[in-house]
């Protein structure tokens, strides 16, 4: 790792991910804000070509990511803990958008995946309202239509990630969509913690989820860069 953005992304990573398992609340206030910003700092350095729209979109995305991290971090405080949790779930939705974005915007190849496989978009659809209709009972009556906004951001996230698939570089294209796929786990997971019965340690893998997403999406981005630039 010749990145030192790289290094410190997964020193800050595993110390936060230890601290979320154990709920050790000073650990996670000084390590989480840094997190997205390694890997920004890692993204700019990386993709050194031509600036792209594809790169300030995710760059962005990135950039959302981290004031989602940051207001998440108070959700436990009150007397604001439903303010800080929905400007968590809206600089996570604006997030989605920009990530959805990019993947529209980056492809150079021709041959839509789901346009020729279409029914592809049935499996993120029944899950989007399996998922709904299993959290909604616990979901506050102001918060049902934020979440049911941020759920259709996501799917609609990965179904555009899902459509890369022989538009960009293969290797690039699996980073992108395992990325994306745990992305989606996470967010399922912190449903769980906040509207269900939350299992032990479920701070810890929902940080695990989400860590290795951003990871797996910047990587396959910065290969998606180089890409975009050579052709």
């Amino acid at each position: 790792m010749k990145n030192i953005y790289l290094v410190l992304y997964f020193i800050a990573g595993i110390a936060n991910i230890i601290a979320s398992a154990i709920d050790h609340t000073m650990l996670i206030f000084i390590t989480k804000p840094l997190l997205m910003l390694f890997l920004i700092g890692y993204l700019m350095k990386e993709a050194t070509l031509p600036s792209s729209t594809f790169k300030k979109l995710m760059v962005a995305a990135l950039f959302f990511s981290w004031q989602g991290d940051t207001f998440l971090m108070f959700v436990e405080n009150p007397p604001f803990i439903e303010w800080f949790f929905l400007l968590g779930l809206g600089a996570f939705l604006i997030a989605h958008l920009c990530y959805m974005t990019a993947f529209l915007k980056a492809p150079l190849g021709h041959d839509h995946f789901l346009k020729k496989q279409p029914y592809w978009i049935i499996f993120f659809l029944i899950f989007l309202v399996g998922n709904i209709l299993f959290l909604w009972p616990g979901i506050p009556a102001d918060m049902k239509i934020p979440v049911v906004l941020y759920s259709l951001a996501i799917v609609a996230m990965a179904i555009s990630c899902l459509n890369l698939k022989g538009r960009v570089p293969a290797d690039a294209f699996k980073l992108l969509f395992i990325g994306v796929l745990l992305f989606v786990a996470s967010d399922t997971l912190i449903g769980i913690r906040k509207f269900k019965e939350p299992f032990p340690f479920i701070q810890g893998f929902i940080m695990i989820l989400y860590l290795t997403a951003q990871l797996m999406i910047t990587l396959g981005a910065v290969k998606v860069h180089h890409y975009l630039n050579k052709s």
